[in-house]
């Protein structure tokens, strides 16, 4: 199709396609020559396949490329119609009190951690102040600050934790939780409401997803037509 309207793709343009292959696999023109020779193919013979690839290209980008552009209109009852999968779901803001696992240790020291958390959990469960604590006994960088970790999300923390983490209520202080890195004392400070992010902040994500959507409809149209 390219061919038809009289498409051409020049030597220099072929040449800069060939340097950029050598580059992005790091290897030079002469390794490259010997590789084609030993799948039984030569330079000029490859040459040509770049050249019908770059054609494709063009001729694909004037075809397609052009009359893809989404309206404001189009991009704005986008967000309205699908506004629920903007929303960003309620998060906790959280610390911790860790006692960190070491390796190679042996069944006794591990469960001496476990027994010194539980010792600091039933502390708290005093009213003893969790920060102040934080601070004292945990081993986790966090207990400088108290064991403030800020906004937790999901898919982030390991599952034991994000599961006992989304699972307190604002001031609660969660039962000893142990993962592979240790043993934890969570509580939740405070948790951030769920919200819709603003038109303003997803607009040029759905611009983006509709002009995709409008060039692989044109594409496979064009395609079809061919």
């Amino acid at each position: 199709e390219a061919k038809k309207i009289g498409m051409e793709v020049d030597d220099e343009t072929t040449l800069k396609a060939l340097d950029d292959i050598y580059k992005n696999n790091n290897i030079t023109a002469e390794q490259f020559k010997a590789m084609l020779i030993s799948e039984g193919r030569d330079l000029e013979s490859y040459k040509n396949i770049v050249r019908d690839q770059i054609l494709t290209s063009q001729i694909i980008k004037m075809e397609v490329g052009s009359g893809t552009a989404v309206s404001e209109g189009d991009i704005r009852q986008y967000y309205l119609e699908n506004k629920k999968d903007y929303q960003v779901p309620a998060r906790p803001i959280a610390s911790h009190i860790m006692f960190i696992h070491e390796k190679d240790v042996s069944k006794e020291e591990t469960q001496l951690k476990k027994k010194k958390a539980q010792e600091i959990l039933h502390r708290i469960r005093s009213g003893e102040d969790f920060s102040e604590l934080a601070k004292k006994y945990s081993e986790d960088v966090s207990g400088h600050s108290g064991g403030k970790l800020g906004v937790v999300e999901r898919g982030v923390t390991m599952l034991e934790f994000e599961d006992a983490v989304f699972s307190l209520k604002v001031g609660e202080v969660s039962n000893i939780v142990e993962t592979k890195n240790g043993f934890h004392i969570i509580k939740c400070d405070e948790i951030l409401p769920k919200y819709f992010k603003t038109y303003k902040e997803v607009r040029s994500e759905i611009d983006r997803l509709l002009s995709i959507s409008k060039r692989n409809k044109k594409y496979h149209k064009w395609m079809k037509r061919l």
